[in-house]
């Protein structure tokens, strides 16, 4: 069974990266990434989102942090403190070792690597710091892009969605990808 601290935050770098924890002052590319269109076409959520409302999301994020229920890290470049995406793992299960990888990111860095990079750092992370022993994937079956960073990734499509018990009108759309920890 997991035993989780996010305390304090667990800062990550990488090559070109750094994964942090929001602060107020990423409000606003918070709201510009979840208010664009090419970021939304595969989700369920508001087309738009308020410099208010991201900023109570930076907060909210914050609390469930500090009581280890989820960890998102913002990514940045090493050069650059702008947000230009977030990964996160949420839908802990810690009686079964495992959690959901979850990410975003703005349009202008689509298909420079910066994802890849990103989650190569968290899933090392989620194996050695959390001790996960499984991490699961829901994209979107028509989000190619996405399926094909898991699959980079090595996640295994697991094509026995029944045993996620989704909604119905999420499963029928939902691919599922799972990555289990070797070592």
């Amino acid at each position: 069974m997991l035993t989780l601290n996010f305390t304090p935050f667990p800062v990550l770098y990488t090559e070109h990266l750094v994964l942090r924890a929001a602060t107020p002052e990423d409000a606003a590319a918070l709201s510009a990434i979840r208010s664009d269109a090419r970021v939304n076409r595969y989700l369920e959520r508001k087309a738009e989102m308020t410099h208010e409302e991201a900023e109570n999301r930076i907060r909210r994020i914050a609390e469930e942090t500090l009581a280890n229920e989820c960890i998102e890290w913002v990514i940045q470049l090493k050069e650059h403190p702008q947000m230009l995406g977030s990964i996160c793992y949420w839908n802990i299960v810690t009686e079964a070792d495992k959690a959901e990888i979850g990410y975003e990111m703005h349009p202008d860095y689509y298909g420079k690597g910066v994802m890849y990079e990103a989650m190569q750092r968290v899933i090392a992370y989620g194996f050695s710091e959390m001790k996960l022993k499984t991490i699961e994937a829901f994209p979107v079956k028509e989000n190619i892009k996405s399926l094909q960073l898991l699959e980079r990734n090595h996640f295994e499509r697991d094509y026995d969605i029944d045993k996620y018990k989704l909604p119905e009108n999420q499963a029928a759309n939902t691919a599922v990808y799972i990555l289990h920890n070797k070592l």
